[in-house]
């Protein structure tokens, strides 16, 4: 079975090398990048381009350099540029993060309006759960108490 290239430790990489990209990109050029980066022999670009989150990712970075392409905007010395590039970097990962805020929002109300029309459901059993954390953040790398495989 192959390795598994895509995991929670690697996707934020994936998803950070796409938000502060500069110049040409192309599906080609970020898996080479990625190869290198996350330290790979090989990374297929199916699976890059397979996965959800990092396509969508791909599509708003490839948006936002031809923005950027186009814009006239003088130059200021170097420190302008480094403000420049974080700018737009810190623009598309908010961006990408609040359309993702955005679909979790809309799965969780539809979840909690399913729940209210089964009708015989202890709610205050289900609205205590739902203020009890999926995930304990005090004690990285556990899911309830449990180590993640």
């Amino acid at each position: 079975m192959p390795k598994k290239v895509i995991t929670t430790d690697t996707l934020p990489v994936l998803l950070h090398a796409l938000d502060t990209w500069i110049g040409k990109l192309t599906w080609e050029l970020y898996t080479k990048r990625m190869i290198t980066r996350l330290d790979e022999e090989s990374i297929s670009v199916v699976t890059l381009k397979s996965h959800r989150q990092i396509s969508e990712a791909f599509r708003q970075a490839k948006e936002r350099l031809k923005v950027e392409k186009h814009q006239d905007i003088k130059q200021h010395g170097a420190t302008a540029e480094v403000l420049k590039k974080e700018n737009a970097a810190l623009t598309a990962k908010l961006e990408r993060l609040e359309k993702i805020n955005e679909r979790l929002q809309l799965t969780f109300n539809n979840l909690v309006n399913n729940l209210y029309m089964i009708g015989n459901l202890d709610m205050e059993a289900v609205e205590k759960a739902m203020r009890t954390p999926l995930v304990d953040r005090s004690n990285k790398g556990t899911i309830h108490g449990k180590k993640r495989q």
